[in-house]
């Protein structure tokens, strides 16, 4: 059961990611720019928090710059794991945003 939760996270991490390199950094979201009780997210499904990107509050800004609520956008910057949930994973120091 561990290895199917295991394999189950790593396919969404990749689906919202796009791209795990083989020393395992990431440095890309992509998805549908969603908005939820002030903070901003890439991928999942509406009211559906597993696998998505988290942008981080430092990042907002340059997201929205580039990038509308509603819209499919590509972010890349610095990625890492949520703190709180191997579920998720939070964008920063975002270098560029484009839209899809």
């Amino acid at each position: 059961m561990k290895h199917f939760a295991l394999i189950a996270i790593t396919i969404s991490c990749i689906y919202v990611c796009h791209e795990a390199h083989a020393a395992g950094a990431r440095n890309q979201c992509s998805g549908v720019l969603r908005e939820d009780r002030g903070g901003l997210y890439i991928g999942g499904d509406r009211g559906d928090k597993e696998g998505i990107c988290v942008v981080s509050k430092d990042a907002i800004a340059k997201v929205l710059s580039g990038c509308r609520v509603g819209q499919k956008c590509l972010v890349r910057g610095a990625v890492d794991d949520c703190n709180d949930s191997n579920e998720c994973v939070v964008i920063t120091d975002v270098i560029s945003v484009t839209r899809e």
